[in-house]
């Protein structure tokens, strides 16, 4: 692992320290405007803690593997058909 950072170091290359406890520091790029518009919505003041994920996330991300694999929702979870 040290090696490779120091040939990274030696070749120009950008490094990314991604063990930084605040990401906004570690050099990566964020779509400021879009991320502050975002915040305008009044629904961003809202918090709505869901130990499980929010259900519209949880779908969200579960919609493109229908095709993989046929999923059920019975209100709390995705379970294989």
């Amino acid at each position: 692992m040290v090696g490779a950072h120091v040939r990274a170091r030696r070749g120009g290359g950008r490094l990314y320290d991604l063990t930084a406890s605040n990401p906004t520091t570690a050099g990566l790029h964020y779509e400021n405007e879009r991320i502050l518009r975002a915040l305008q919505h009044p629904r961003a003041l809202e918090y709505e803690p869901a130990s499980k994920g929010i259900l519209a996330a949880r779908e969200a991300v579960s919609t493109p593997l229908d095709f993989i694999v046929p999923q059920v929702m019975d209100g709390s979870r995705l379970c294989p058909a």
